[in-house]
């Protein structure tokens, strides 16, 4: 097993992603002071699960991520990948390459993945256990380890021997061993202590058991009594539902009846009404046509009187001629040259009083006979008259 690629972006003075490949045998980085070659070490370790900021020669976590320069803005997160060659199958795992990853932003969140999965820190702990490559393993050895390493106590160099002799793991298990066996005996005496109080509560529990159980029963009991219960007013109810729609079959065939009846009277009212308004129809016509023969009527006896006028000045025109006659008799020695003229007009006189004799007698004789004929006939002979004065007056 070695490592292959490591690859950073953001970590530290590493800005931009890059990437270093390994190959087996021996690799050398050089460069002067401050040019960033503990860097490299610090992300193996860092990727690997370091938690300490201080080893990583920081105060704070996230000191790692790039933080900037004039020329550059300060980036969000930081991030480191290393890939190991597990062809030999060192780290038990059914792949030829691992790659472990670690993500860390500036609000505090950060990632493990393994093969590009996310995983727990905890497993990436287990998968490097026994193996020289985890965060404590003899194998990563930084800028004054060695110092601290000569100078360290029994126990801590005792660690490191425990991981270069592939015991540590073991030792790990045990520790997790014994601390799930000690919580499991605090676990059991907790258990005898609620086991112990349960019995001090036995008795009671089991009177209550017993009034539960008659409780049950009586529920039980009162249910059946319940559904008899039920039962029954269903029963009663379905009987009165029987009923009510007898009785509702019947008012709806009243109803129906009823409303038959209804609509044979609004059919009889209807035709009454429709006689009805022929009726008055037929009366306002009657009663237009009365009022166009009273007006025709009217018109007539007008007419008739201005005819009695006219007669009643012909007859004293008569008069007037009879005495101017009489009087031209008298005078006839002494208007012996007019007596000519008198004469032709008397003879003009009598023959428009012959005239006016036959109107007259003609007047009266349809005025009887508009008297004793239907209105109808009445309205045309006035409507003729009318026509024949108007004639006349022309």
């Amino acid at each position: 097993m070695h490592v292959k690629r490591l690859e950073l972006s953001g970590f530290k003075s590493f800005a931009e992603k890059t990437v270093f490949s390994l190959t087996p045998g021996i690799t050398v980085i050089v460069g002067p002071n401050g040019c960033g070659k503990s860097n490299i070490a610090d992300a193996v370790r860092w990727v690997l699960g370091e938690q300490s900021a201080r080893f990583l020669r920081g105060l704070r976590m996230d000191d790692i991520i790039f933080n900037g320069t004039a020329q550059r803005k300060p980036l969000s997160y930081a991030e480191v990948a290393v890939t190991f060659d597990n062809t030999d199958g060192t780290l038990g795992l059914d792949y030829q390459e691992i790659t472990v990853t670690r993500r860390l932003y500036r609000s505090g969140e950060s990632e493990y993945l393994l093969n590009r999965r996310p995983c727990r820190l905890r497993d990436i702990v287990e998968l490097f256990m026994d193996t020289g490559v985890g965060r404590e393993a003899y194998s990563f050895i930084g800028q004054g380890r060695v110092a601290e390493i000569i100078a360290a106590k029994p126990d801590e160099r005792r660690q490191i021997f425990e991981e270069a002799a592939g015991i540590a793991k073991y030792k790990s298990r045990k520790r997790e061993a014994q601390r799930r066996l000690a919580e499991t005996a605090e676990n059991l005496l907790r258990v005898s202590d609620i086991i112990t109080e349960l019995k001090t509560q036995l008795g009671p529990l089991q009177a209550q058991a017993e009034q539960a159980q008659n409780y049950l029963a009586y529920r039980e009991k009162l249910k059946g009594l319940e559904v008899d219960v039920f039962v029954a007013e269903t029963q009663k109810l379905r009987v009165k539902r029987d009923e009510t729609e007898e009785k509702a079959k019947a008012v709806a065939d009243e109803l129906l009846q009823e409303q038959a009846a209804l609509n044979q009277l609004e059919a009889g009212l209807s035709e009454k009404q429709l006689r009805l308004d022929e009726a008055q129809e037929a009366v306002a016509g009657e009663r237009q046509k009365l009022q166009q023969l009273s007006t025709e009527l009217e018109k007539l006896q007008r007419q008739l009187a201005v005819r009695a006028e006219k007669s009643s000045n012909v007859e004293r025109q008569l008069q007037e001629a009879q005495a101017a006659l009489q009087e031209l008799e008298l005078q006839e020695e002494q208007l012996t040259a007019e007596k000519n003229e008198l004469a032709e007009k008397q003879s003009q006189l009598q023959s428009l009083l012959a005239a006016a004799e036959k109107e007259l007698a003609a007047a009266e004789s349809r005025l009887r006979e508009l008297e004793n004929s239907p209105e109808e006939q009445r309205a045309g002979a006035v409507q003729a008259e009318l026509v024949q004065q108007q004639e006349e007056s022309r």
